[in-house]
């Protein structure tokens, strides 16, 4: 395995989200031998030694540098003072996408032609730099997460698709055996009948297409107090043609929904207030999912499931048409 050292040991690294996360994963590629920063970090209780920078960083096959904000300023800092090869020197955030890349298995999307259900999403980063297209589905042309720019369907300035208004459950406009793949994170939750959602998603993908689905963890949200959905609870809603203005579960999401972690909502008034107006703004987590539900929904809708998977935040499937 390369030996890697992680440089940069302040809010970057000392969180949760690099600890239980992205460390784990980088520990399951390289030989993660020690930490390096400016200032002396007292971090052998996260099992990593700390090193002093120096030309002796150039031992090592590869430097993570966990700060995307001062990375460059990082990085010409070790290669003017330092003499490290630059070649060395990686961002965790470019790091983090290829991890996330071989989770997800882009290298199926090379050169394909696809949609996304509700983006665009960050956890695609190397889905997006592989295809070929990618347009973007949302539901209405402003939501509280996507602007229409007017310019197409756009990540960080790069131009992937057009963009398409409609309703996940019923993109009419789209024909069917479209496209090479169908892609949604963090977007499932927010349809009150995901079993439709899916069978759409199946609709518009060619025979052999690829279906991805990213969910969000309830541990890691506002829903951990809530139990997870019963398979037989969605299989009702897809018979019954339960509708996207259903707000059958909000007398369970106001007694347990978390509002401290609800970023933007000030009262359970105000969220209240917003919730009874889902069907215009969408904000409500209709359900909540876990891997294995994943698994049973994918089964349930012929769905040839590739790998399902967990990561800190989230939960992901990929499968077949």
């Amino acid at each position: 395995m390369k030996k890697v050292v992680i440089y940069g040991l302040g809010k970057a690294f000392d969180n949760d989200f690099f600890l239980y996360e992205q460390l784990p994963k980088l520990r399951e590629k390289y030989d993660v031998i020690c930490g390096c920063d400016k200032i002396y970090k007292n971090i052998e209780k996260y099992g990593i030694d700390y090193i002093e920078r120096g030309e002796h960083l150039n031992k090592y096959d590869k430097i993570i540098v966990t700060s995307n904000r001062y990375y460059r300023e990082i990085r010409t800092d070790l290669i003017v003072n330092f003499g490290i090869d630059f070649k060395k020197i990686v961002s965790i955030e470019n790091e983090w996408a290829t991890i996330l890349g071989e989770c997800f298995n882009a290298e199926f999307f090379i050169k394909k032609n696809g949609v996304e259900i509700g983006g665009p999403s960050d956890i695609f980063d190397t889905i997006y730099r592989k295809v070929k297209t990618c347009d973007g589905v949302n539901f209405q042309s402003s939501t509280e997460w996507w602007i229409d720019s007017g310019k197409g369907y756009k990540y960080k300035d790069k131009y992937l698709g057009k963009v398409i208004i409609e309703d996940a459950v019923n993109m009419s406009s789209i024909k069917g055996e479209q496209y090479d793949f169908c892609i949604s994170s963090n977007n499932l939750e927010h349809i009150a009948n995901p079993l439709k959602a899916i069978q759409e998603f199946k609709r518009i993908v060619k025979k052999n297409g690829l279906i991805l689905i990213v969910v969000p963890k309830k541990e890691s949200n506002f829903d951990h107090r809530r139990s997870v959905t019963k398979m037989e609870h969605i299989i009702d809603d897809y018979l019954n043609d339960i509708s996207e203005e259903d707000l059958t579960h909000l007398d369970e999401i106001m007694k347990l929904h978390d509002f401290d972690m609800d970023i933007g909502v000030s009262s359970s008034e105000n969220f209240y207030d917003r919730a009874i107006k889902n069907y215009d703004n969408r904000c409500l987590h209709q359900h909540v999912f876990d891997e294995q539900l994943l698994i049973e929904i994918f089964k349930y809708m012929d769905i040839n499931i590739i790998k399902s998977g967990a990561l800190y935040y989230n939960y992901y499937i990929l499968g077949e048409k």
